[in-house]
């Protein structure tokens, strides 16, 4: 083995991984896999949607093998008990990309469950009054 090929090969691995960014994956899976699946427009629409207000302010230009637990706790946790269902939806996304990813050996790591326990379970706040980042921070670590 030559080594400055070995280096060569190394650093261009690293730099790969680099332009495995959240967005670019995502993107990928969602054109050759949930594109074909999918035959209504409004479920295309609201995977865009979601991935674009919820997911990519935070994640898109972040290397996919650098994504964590507490990265997507933090997305997730202001919705997580107020848009119940979007926050579930989101969660099933990114679940979604990560398998993707380590089935196209991008990465061998998947935060969902970790940011599902993390999260704990969905609960409804009280409706008498519009929910604070505080009672939903509260609720969310199970002290409410």
């Amino acid at each position: 083995m030559n080594p400055k090929v070995e280096k060569q090969k190394a650093q261009d691995r690293e730099r790969q991984k680099q332009l495995n960014t959240f967005k670019s994956i995502s993107e990928e899976f969602f054109n050759k896999k949930s594109m074909k699946r999918w035959k209504n427009q409004k479920s295309i629409d609201n995977w865009s949607d979601r991935m674009k207000k919820y997911i990519y302010p935070a994640l898109a230009d972040k290397p996919i093998i650098e994504i964590n637990a507490r990265d997507l706790t933090a997305i997730l946790i202001a919705i997580w008990n107020t848009k119940t269902e979007t926050a579930s939806s989101v969660l099933y996304q990114i679940k979604q990309v990560f398998n993707w990813v380590n089935l196209m050996g991008y990465c061998n790591h998947n935060p969902y469950e970790a940011t599902k326990t993390a999260l704990g379970k969905q609960k409804v706040l009280p409706v008498d009054k519009p929910p604070t980042l505080a009672s939903v921070k509260l609720y969310s670590l199970n002290i409410l």
